[in-house]
This record gives C-alpha cells, structure tokens and sequence, in this order.
C-alpha cells in the first residue's frame, strides 16, 4: 500500500517560535521605549528624609489610605498637607518611583 506524503510525520517542519522572535530583534534597537510619564522637575525639588515620630494608629490609618488610593505614604501625607492650606507644588504629588527622571 502506497503511504500519502501528507501523512508522514517524520517530514512535517514546525517553525521555531524562539528563533523567529530572535530574527525579529536582531537588527531592532534593543532599548525599549520609555512610557513612563516624563514631569519636569523644580530646581528646589531635592528630598530629604525625616523620622517622624506618630501614634500607632495614625501609622494604621495612614497605611489604610495609603493602599486605598494606591499611593505611597508620602504622597498621601503631601496631599493632607496641602488640603491644610499648605502650598504644595502637584509636580511632588506623584509617585516618584512611577517616574523616570
């Protein structure tokens, strides 16, 4: 009995998904974009780090909001601050980490 050539399996070639992607990034700039956002920095914007000394609780209750609105203790510090009538600049609202400078 004749074998049919599309039933021989040892003739079938899958493509190799890892060399096709390495082909595609050979002659690519290897250096992804950044989409961080970019914020322009004040020259008065160096930071320094303080001990602040706080009731257990309020480190609970700053902790809470903090998770809450996804944003590090700082920045909701910055914003209570600046809700007292402090005059905080937005450009120090943000998430450094978030930011590459």
């Amino acid at each position: 009995m004749k074998k049919s050539a599309a039933l021989e399996l040892d003739e079938v070639v899958l493509p190799d998904r890892f060399a096709d992607a390495e082909r595609a990034f050979e002659g690519a700039d290897k250096k992804l974009p950044n989409i961080s956002p970019q914020i322009p920095r004040h020259p008065d914007a160096d930071r320094r780090s303080s001990s602040v000394s706080l009731p257990h609780y309020v480190w609970e209750l700053l902790r809470d909001e903090s998770y809450r609105s996804r944003d590090p203790q700082n920045v909701v510090i910055l914003r209570g601050l600046k809700a007292l009538g402090l005059e905080i600049r937005e450009e120090d609202l943000v998430d450094l980490r978030k930011v590459r400078l």
